[in-house]
């Protein structure tokens, strides 16, 4: 399982378009695939950092799987809706996550998570976005387990929540 976490710089007035298009077209379109689906969706509170970010977390079944979906944004059947997206932002940095150790989230099922969008009440998200020290990065890890797996009760959301 891999996790791949973009953030979308998206233009501040095509916030709402975007919101709509990957709502409409692009979680649709992945469902179509067995190799991806769009696992979370969040914007930034506006004053919580920089305006108009979006962050997508998108669940890949595995490396193979990656390069089938980028085959398929690069050229494939979801190059043009790509284009779209890319057309309502500034710009996108992404990177590829695994599960922490310590992560209640360390196999989700691919199949499990839905393809099309649903109401549900609002929900918190935290990103641990700290940089450790050179040579730090292990400590860090067991350090953040104590620190938060500690803290998750039973109303952590074990299921994914989409738009």
């Amino acid at each position: 399982m891999l996790l791949i976490r973009e953030e979308h710089a998206v233009r501040g007035e095509a916030e709402e378009e975007f919101d709509e298009a990957v709502r409409d077209l692009w979680l649709p379109a992945l469902g179509k695939t067995d190799d991806a689906r769009l696992l979370y969706y969040m914007r930034l509170a506006h004053g919580s950092g920089e305006s108009y970010r979006i962050i997508t977390y998108t669940l890949v079944r595995d490396g193979a799987a990656w390069e089938r979906f980028m085959h398929k944004v690069h050229g494939g059947e979801l190059q043009s809706l790509a284009a779209k997206l890319d057309g309502m932002r500034h710009f996108v940095a992404g990177k590829i996550l695994v599960p922490l150790p310590w992560s209640k989230l360390q196999d989700i099922d691919l199949d499990s998570v839905p393809t099309q969008a649903g109401d549900h009440e609002l929900s918190l998200f935290m990103e641990d976005t700290v940089h450790p020290r050179e040579g730090l990065l292990d400590e860090y890890i067991r350090r953040s387990g104590e620190q938060y797996a500690g803290e998750y009760d039973e109303s952590f959301p074990d299921a994914p929540r989409l738009l």
